[in-house]
């Protein structure tokens, strides 16, 4: 056998046995997303992602995506009710799905990916309101948790709301996207305009929105507006000097109020020296 061979054998070897380590890493059983919500498909896939949950939901479920799951693996799941440090539930998953066993995981022979679904049911007029978790232990390892809050009717629509704004900046200047050009929570009795600009969240057609401004140490409204909100988009308020009366802004602390369909979701303070 010629040099030449020899090394083209070696470097074959090499890069052979580099593959080999690739499929190993590759197959590692893994735990992929894991949700909580109320409602899952025939194949254990979750209807939605609930942080907040009502309280007279009569089921709940988190669903676990398990990745290159084999025989062998398994999965527990333990709930928790946090305000009373308490586990309310376990339930065990061992990768053989079947008939009788519809939420379990599909584990093997070979590496398979697929999703179990465990749950909790309501056995009294509704569930205890507060925050719950809910961790899962991949092959008696810890591995992930996940929170959730139950509410009532009231507070979980208050939630709702709160989820369609994802952000509010105040500034001096924004640009011709509606966002914030120059951040600023400081402003100068003489600036001529104050801009608050919001980031909605997957709001609903025509979402009600409404903004307030206020100085706090009176009460005083210095002024409101209303508008819609449809989906995800940035939406700018502007408090100008001129047309709120003034020729300069009252030195003090002032907030900018976000309600959404009558509801308060959100402040942000500032001041004016």
């Amino acid at each position: 056998m010629n040099f030449k061979k020899i090394i083209f054998l070696t470097l074959l070897l090499v890069v052979l046995g580099a593959a080999s380590c690739g499929d190993k890493t590759a197959s590692v059983v893994t735990l992929g997303d894991m949700l909580v919500t109320t409602a899952i498909n025939n194949d254990n896939t979750p209807v939605g992602n609930l942080p907040v949950i009502l309280d007279t939901s009569p089921k709940i479920y988190t669903a676990i995506e398990l990745i290159n799951a084999k025989r062998g693996d398994s999965v527990q799941v333990v709930w928790r009710y946090l305000a009373q440090d308490k586990i309310i539930a376990t339930e065990t998953f061992t990768g053989r799905r079947a008939q009788d066993r519809p939420y379990d995981f599909v584990g093997g022979p070979g590496p398979a990916t697929s999703w179990l679904a465990s749950s909790i049911a309501l056995t009294d007029l509704n569930w205890p309101n507060g925050d719950y978790e809910v961790s899962a232990e991949l092959n008696r390892k810890a591995v992930k948790k996940i929170g959730f809050t139950v509410a009532t009717e009231n507070e979980l629509d208050t939630a709702n709301k709160k989820a369609m704004i994802k952000s509010i900046w105040l500034g001096k200047g924004i640009n011709s996207n509606h966002q914030i050009v120059s951040p600023t929570t400081i402003f100068a009795k003489t600036d001529t305009n104050i801009y608050a600009v919001v980031l909605t969240n997957k709001a609903p057609a025509r979402t009600p929105l409404e903004a307030k401004w206020t100085l706090l140490e009176t009460g005083e409204v210095i002024n409101e507006f209303a508008t819609s909100a449809t989906g995800s988009e940035y939406i700018s308020f502007v408090l100008n000097l001129a047309q709120s009366g003034k020729t300069v802004w009252v030195k003090g602390n002032y907030t900018f109020s976000l309600f959404v369909d009558n509801t308060l979701v959100a402040t942000k303070n500032f001041q004016v020296n």
